[in-house]
């Protein structure tokens, strides 16, 4: 084993320290992927404070996320400064050193800035927490150069300088080529991050409805563009370790790289199959900055010694990325949202001219009112299989309920009494108790206003069976993006056709059993609503008399599942399939002289609700 000379310990130990700096900078950038995930970006409202005050109340929603993620950059930033003030007191050190550390300075006081910018910036009143792209692009980028120069500055510092390796000119090509498609990965995964764009497609390799390319502009072509990307840095990834894989020095990096782009690819199949899974999100962000890390150790390795390229190369993506967004902190697509009032605005946000508009799945829906349509109607629709409720009602959850056609949603929101108790009081989406089965209610509603973000032509209703104040699931809404997306009709108001919902993007209507509310999205059920019952332990039990509500209220809910005592596959199967199902539906259409507007049953994957809610609305799926 070699030993250092004595001279040299010091500058090892140096090393060994921004080493772990790097590596704690990783940790960071996984931090606020977790932040994220976690939808806790907005739970310190400002900045640099939080809630007003240097130690925030841990116990406020997400705070602890937030505020977990400042503390430890606060921590880097000292670390750095640390470590950097003991280089530079050695003159040799500062000698070859200095420009890299002024350098890792810069770059941290930026970093410092743009994350109080994604902060402050988000907050334009109007209930959208969609910070803007830029921002966090931006702030993803510094955050990946930082640990890089750290890395470098410590490996540095470990070795001494190495000597560049010559490579063949077509091995250098081939570096720049992914680096430069690394780099757009970058700049295309924070927009991702920042739109909230993760789950505009649910589907993989294909995207909303078996479709390779559904859209090249908003959200859904940022997610198709950031997979494109992906399959290109795989190809170059693998291409370049192969081409360079004999190289002294070099073959071992390229090694990494390849083996790091084939996995974060599968992280990034699986973050979408698994809906942006916490853990899975987290992997993805700490492999990514692994990935611009390890190319930055192979340009030092070729011989680009000075940081001045790769920040040039970041400004430069940054400013592209700048004037794509035009400054709004939005996509494109969701620029022509904010100003959807008009026809040609709708235009804009979905590519589609109004005539050639199609409403829930079909034209014809279009001048329709929302009072004038059948929705396809999921009962409890929460409660489901496939995330592990106790005694579910649905087998799938609410994303694939979207996907296959569900468009009405009866939900139920609890105060948190499950066996967390970090949560307890917490505003969830739960069934009879949070221990059978619980999602945070802001989560839930994140991930549906993501699919409306993707279906710009689709309008969906809930019907809250509410345990909780208004206010709260009003800060559920805000939080969630979904207000500015809620409609508000007076009683007695003429609903609006599906057209006029879709072109204002007031695409959510919401009724609360517990009755209407001060807030414009909360209408009461039994004002606006009549439905049949919803207790029957068998077929013959069924009927179409009122329970709730009164015939003549605009919409109509017709209840159509057994519970004897509960919820089960076998009883779907015995009544939601035709002809008892569409039988029934127009027999309450006649009794109450009124079209169902929303047709309700349990496991609705299991017989014909969707066919029929088309068949109700007079078209053919």
């Amino acid at each position: 084993m070699t030993t250092l000379p004595a001279q040299n310990r010091p500058a090892r130990m140096l090393g060994n320290l921004f080493v772990f700096l790097g590596i704690l900078t990783w940790g960071l950038i996984a931090f606020g992927a977790l932040v994220r995930a976690r939808q806790a970006g907005l739970s310190c409202p400002d900045w640099p404070l939080c809630h007003g005050v240097v130690l925030p109340d841990l116990g406020i929603r997400g705070v602890i996320y937030e505020f977990g993620h400042r503390v430890l950059a606060g921590g880097v930033a000292l670390l750095f400064a640390a470590g950097g003030w003991l280089v530079w007191r050695h003159a040799d050190l500062r000698a070859r050193l200095g420009r890299w550390l002024l350098g890792g300075a810069g770059l941290l006081l930026t970093q410092i800035v743009f994350g109080g910018l994604t902060v402050l910036i988000v907050h334009r009143g109007d209930g959208d927490p969609r910070p803007a792209t830029w921002t966090v692009a931006t702030h993803l980028l510094l955050g990946n150069s930082f640990a890089a120069l750290a890395l470098l500055i410590g490996a540095r510092l470990r070795t001494g300088d190495l000597p560049p390796v010559g490579v063949p000119r077509h091995v250098r090509w081939l570096a720049l080529a992914w680096s430069a498609a690394l780099l757009g990965q970058f700049v295309l995964g924070g927009s991702v991050a920042g739109s909230l764009a993760g789950l505009v497609c649910t589907e993989f390799p294909t995207c909303n409805g078996g479709i390779w390319f559904p859209a090249w502009t908003g959200p859904v072509g940022l997610q198709v563009l950031h997979r494109l990307n992906a399959y290109l840095l795989v190809t170059l990834g693998i291409t370049l370790f192969l081409t360079a894989r004999r190289l002294p020095r070099v073959g071992r990096i390229t090694a990494w790289l390849a083996g790091g782009v084939v996995l974060q690819a599968i992280l990034g199949a699986a973050n979408v199959l698994m809906y942006l899974r916490a853990d899975v999100t987290t992997t993805h962000s700490l492999l990514a900055a692994m990935l611009f890390s390890f190319t930055a150790l192979l340009w030092a390795t070729l011989g680009l010694r000075r940081p001045s390229a790769q920040l040039g190369a970041g400004l430069l993506a940054l400013l592209l990325l700048g004037c794509t967004t035009q400054g709004t902190g939005k996509t494109p697509a969701a620029v022509a949202s904010d100003t959807a009032d008009t026809a040609a605005a709708a235009d804009a946000a979905s590519d589609t001219p109004v005539d050639a508009l199609s409403c829930n799945g079909s034209p014809k829906l279009c001048d329709r009112r929302f009072s004038e349509i059948t929705l396809a109607t999921s009962h409890n629709g929460m409660s489901n299989k496939d995330e592990g409720w106790a005694a579910p009602n649905q087998d799938h959850g609410l994303l694939k309920q979207l996907d296959d056609g569900i468009r009405g949603f009866m939900i139920d929101v609890h105060p948190y009494d499950g066996d967390d108790e970090t949560l307890t009081g917490k505003t969830f989406l739960c069934h009879e108790s949070c221990l059978l089965g619980a999602e945070d209610f802001a989560a839930a509603m994140t991930k549906m206003r993501m699919w409306l973000d993707a279906h710009p032509d689709e309008v969906i209703s809930f019907i809250y069976e509410d345990y909780v104040p208004e206010t709260a699931i009003d800060a559920g809404l805000a939080t969630a993006g979904m207000l500015p997306m809620c409609l508000h009709v007076n009683q007695g108001q003429p609903f609006p056709t599906l057209r006029e919902m879709i072109q204002t993007n007031r695409r959510v209507f919401i009724m609360t059993e517990s009755g209407g509310g001060a807030l414009p999205w909360n209408h009461g059920y039994q004002t606006f609503a009549w439905d049949t019952n919803y207790h029957f332990e068998k077929p013959a039990d069924f009927s179409c008399a009122v329970l709730r509500g009164k015939v003549g209220n605009p919409l109509f809910v017709v209840n159509h599942f057994i519970t004897n005592p509960m919820a089960s596959i076998t009883f779907a199967e015995e009544v939601n399939h035709n002809p008892l199902l569409i039988d029934r539906a127009e027999q309450c259409e006649q009794e109450g002289k009124q079209l169902p507007n929303y047709l309700a049953v349990d496991f609705y994957d299991v017989g014909d609700v969707v066919l029929d809610a088309a068949k109700l609305n007079g078209i053919a799926l």
